[in-house]
Protein backbone atom coordinates (compact mmCIF):
# COMPACT_ATOMS: atom_id res chain seq x y z
CA UNK A 1 0.00 0.00 0.00
CA UNK A 2 1.18 3.65 -0.75
CA UNK A 3 0.33 6.71 1.00
CA UNK A 4 -1.74 9.23 -0.56
CA UNK A 5 -1.64 12.49 -1.16
CA UNK A 6 -5.01 14.51 -1.98
CA UNK A 7 -4.76 18.52 -3.16
CA UNK A 8 -7.12 20.60 -4.80
CA UNK A 9 -9.49 23.34 -4.44
CA UNK A 10 -11.81 23.46 -1.61
CA UNK A 11 -15.13 21.83 -1.48
CA UNK A 12 -14.06 19.31 -4.38
CA UNK A 13 -14.21 16.09 -2.87
CA UNK A 14 -11.00 15.26 -0.97
CA UNK A 15 -12.37 15.10 2.52
CA UNK A 16 -15.04 12.49 1.38
CA UNK A 17 -12.91 10.18 -0.42
CA UNK A 18 -10.13 10.15 2.53
CA UNK A 19 -13.05 9.04 4.48
CA UNK A 20 -14.02 6.39 1.24
CA UNK A 21 -10.49 5.05 1.77
CA UNK A 22 -9.77 4.83 5.16
CA UNK A 23 -12.98 2.76 5.24
CA UNK A 24 -12.05 0.39 2.43
CA UNK A 25 -8.58 0.30 3.85
CA UNK A 26 -8.27 0.30 7.47
CA UNK A 27 -4.72 0.68 7.58
CA UNK A 28 -4.65 4.33 6.75
CA UNK A 29 -4.67 7.21 8.99
CA UNK A 30 -5.79 10.31 7.86
CA UNK A 31 -3.91 13.67 8.17
CA UNK A 32 -6.28 16.94 7.73
CA UNK A 33 -4.33 20.30 6.67
CA UNK A 34 -7.75 22.24 7.94
CA UNK A 35 -7.92 20.07 11.40
CA UNK A 36 -4.08 20.80 12.02
CA UNK A 37 -4.66 24.16 11.28
CA UNK A 38 -7.60 24.83 13.41
CA UNK A 39 -5.86 23.18 16.00
CA UNK A 40 -2.56 25.51 16.34
CA UNK A 41 -4.59 28.26 16.25
CA UNK A 42 -6.62 26.72 19.19
CA UNK A 43 -3.66 26.37 21.07
CA UNK A 44 -2.53 30.04 20.16
CA UNK A 45 -5.51 31.36 21.84
CA UNK A 46 -5.08 29.46 24.72
CA UNK A 47 -1.78 30.45 24.93
CA UNK A 48 -2.65 33.74 24.29
CA UNK A 49 -5.59 33.75 26.93
CA UNK A 50 -2.97 32.87 29.37
CA UNK A 51 -0.36 35.70 28.34
CA UNK A 52 -3.02 38.22 27.66
CA UNK A 53 -1.51 38.47 24.49
CA UNK A 54 -3.65 39.68 21.57
CA UNK A 55 -3.53 37.27 18.49
CA UNK A 56 -3.69 38.59 14.80
CA UNK A 57 -5.35 35.50 13.42
CA UNK A 58 -5.05 37.02 10.03
CA UNK A 59 -1.10 37.36 10.41
CA UNK A 60 -1.24 33.66 11.86
CA UNK A 61 -3.32 32.57 8.69
CA UNK A 62 -1.15 34.18 5.65
CA UNK A 63 2.01 32.97 7.72
CA UNK A 64 0.68 29.29 6.12
CA UNK A 65 2.50 27.58 9.57
CA UNK A 66 -0.47 25.45 10.20
CA UNK A 67 -0.30 24.49 6.73
CA UNK A 68 3.35 23.64 6.62
CA UNK A 69 2.95 21.90 9.95
CA UNK A 70 0.61 19.68 8.57
CA UNK A 71 2.97 18.63 5.59
CA UNK A 72 5.73 17.98 8.41
CA UNK A 73 3.77 15.66 10.44
CA UNK A 74 2.57 13.88 7.53
CA UNK A 75 6.63 13.43 6.62
CA UNK A 76 7.33 12.59 10.18
CA UNK A 77 4.42 9.58 10.30
CA UNK A 78 5.79 8.32 7.79
CA UNK A 79 9.25 7.91 8.74
CA UNK A 80 8.12 7.17 12.55
CA UNK A 81 5.58 4.18 12.06
CA UNK A 82 6.47 2.67 8.54
CA UNK A 83 3.57 0.28 9.06
CA UNK A 84 1.26 2.60 8.63
CA UNK A 85 0.10 4.13 5.56
CA UNK A 86 -1.42 7.61 5.70
CA UNK A 87 -3.49 10.44 3.44
CA UNK A 88 -2.44 13.82 3.57
CA UNK A 89 -5.32 15.77 2.86
CA UNK A 90 -4.03 19.66 1.93
CA UNK A 91 -5.59 21.66 -0.42
CA UNK A 92 -2.74 23.71 0.05
CA UNK A 93 -0.04 21.82 -1.85
CA UNK A 94 1.64 23.04 -4.34
CA UNK A 95 2.60 21.55 -7.86
CA UNK A 96 6.22 21.50 -7.12
CA UNK A 97 5.29 19.94 -3.79
CA UNK A 98 2.81 17.68 -5.50
CA UNK A 99 5.43 16.70 -8.35
CA UNK A 100 7.37 15.64 -5.60
CA UNK A 101 5.61 13.51 -3.57
CA UNK A 102 4.97 11.33 -6.48
CA UNK A 103 8.56 11.16 -7.33
CA UNK A 104 8.81 9.20 -4.07
CA UNK A 105 6.32 6.82 -4.96
CA UNK A 106 2.87 8.29 -3.15
CA UNK A 107 -0.26 8.45 -4.78
CA UNK A 108 -1.03 12.02 -5.72
CA UNK A 109 -4.48 12.83 -6.76
CA UNK A 110 -6.04 16.61 -7.95
CA UNK A 111 -8.93 17.68 -6.92
CA UNK A 112 -11.22 20.08 -8.97
CA UNK A 113 -14.61 20.93 -10.82
CA UNK A 114 -13.88 22.61 -13.92
CA UNK A 115 -16.98 22.02 -15.77
CA UNK A 116 -19.09 24.06 -13.28
CA UNK A 117 -20.25 27.60 -13.22
CA UNK A 118 -19.92 29.26 -9.85
CA UNK A 119 -22.81 29.45 -9.50
CA UNK A 120 -23.76 25.82 -9.90
CA UNK A 121 -20.54 25.63 -7.19
CA UNK A 122 -22.73 27.59 -4.96
CA UNK A 123 -25.86 25.53 -4.95
CA UNK A 124 -23.86 22.33 -4.71
CA UNK A 125 -22.80 23.45 -1.53
CA UNK A 126 -25.76 24.80 0.00
CA UNK A 127 -27.58 21.39 -0.97
CA UNK A 128 -24.48 19.65 0.54
CA UNK A 129 -22.71 21.46 3.41
CA UNK A 130 -23.64 20.51 6.95
CA UNK A 131 -23.14 22.54 9.93
CA UNK A 132 -19.40 21.27 11.40
CA UNK A 133 -18.67 22.40 7.12
CA UNK A 134 -16.43 26.01 7.32
CA UNK A 135 -18.76 27.43 4.44
CA UNK A 136 -21.94 27.32 6.77
CA UNK A 137 -20.88 29.85 8.29
CA UNK A 138 -19.69 31.85 5.58
CA UNK A 139 -21.97 35.05 4.25
CA UNK A 140 -23.17 35.27 0.67
CA UNK A 141 -21.07 37.88 -0.77
CA UNK A 142 -18.19 36.06 0.66
CA UNK A 143 -19.03 32.76 -0.36
CA UNK A 144 -20.03 33.76 -3.85
CA UNK A 145 -16.58 35.55 -4.44
CA UNK A 146 -14.80 32.17 -3.42
CA UNK A 147 -16.76 30.12 -5.59
CA UNK A 148 -15.22 32.02 -8.70
CA UNK A 149 -12.00 31.62 -7.31
CA UNK A 150 -12.31 28.07 -6.99
CA UNK A 151 -13.83 27.27 -10.61
CA UNK A 152 -11.16 29.37 -11.67
CA UNK A 153 -8.15 27.82 -9.83
CA UNK A 154 -9.84 24.19 -11.01
CA UNK A 155 -9.22 24.97 -14.04
CA UNK A 156 -5.58 25.54 -14.05
CA UNK A 157 -5.42 23.15 -11.25
CA UNK A 158 -6.75 20.73 -14.06
CA UNK A 159 -4.07 22.32 -17.06
CA UNK A 160 -1.16 21.92 -14.27
CA UNK A 161 -2.14 18.27 -13.67
CA UNK A 162 -2.14 17.35 -17.94
CA UNK A 163 0.94 19.54 -18.19
CA UNK A 164 2.33 17.32 -15.18
CA UNK A 165 1.37 14.06 -15.23
CA UNK A 166 -0.65 14.20 -11.93
CA UNK A 167 -3.83 12.13 -11.26
CA UNK A 168 -7.00 14.62 -11.76
CA UNK A 169 -10.66 14.16 -10.85
CA UNK A 170 -12.91 16.26 -12.32
CA UNK A 171 -15.65 16.42 -9.94
CA UNK A 172 -18.14 19.02 -11.39
CA UNK A 173 -20.38 16.13 -11.83
CA UNK A 174 -21.73 13.12 -10.35
CA UNK A 175 -19.52 13.11 -7.76
CA UNK A 176 -20.15 9.86 -5.97
CA UNK A 177 -19.90 7.70 -9.05
CA UNK A 178 -16.66 9.49 -9.78
CA UNK A 179 -15.50 9.06 -6.29
CA UNK A 180 -16.48 5.19 -6.60
CA UNK A 181 -14.14 4.40 -9.80
CA UNK A 182 -11.32 6.83 -8.19
CA UNK A 183 -11.58 4.11 -5.21
CA UNK A 184 -11.17 1.01 -7.56
CA UNK A 185 -8.34 3.37 -9.65
CA UNK A 186 -6.57 3.63 -6.25
CA UNK A 187 -7.01 -0.03 -5.38
CA UNK A 188 -5.03 -0.70 -8.22
CA UNK A 189 -2.52 1.59 -7.71
CA UNK A 190 -1.66 -0.08 -4.36
CA UNK A 191 -1.43 -3.36 -6.47
CA UNK A 192 1.65 -2.49 -8.41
Amino acid sequence: MKHIVLLGVPRAGKSTFAKMIKERFPIYNWIETDVIGCAYIEALEKAAEKTGKILNLKEILESEVHQKLAKYVFTQSIKSEPEIRFILDAWDLSLEEAKQYQKEGKIVIAFGYPNQTPQQLYQTIKEYETKKDWTYIEPYWRLNLLTHTWVENSIQLENDCKDNGIKFVNTSNDREKVLKELLKWVEEQNKC
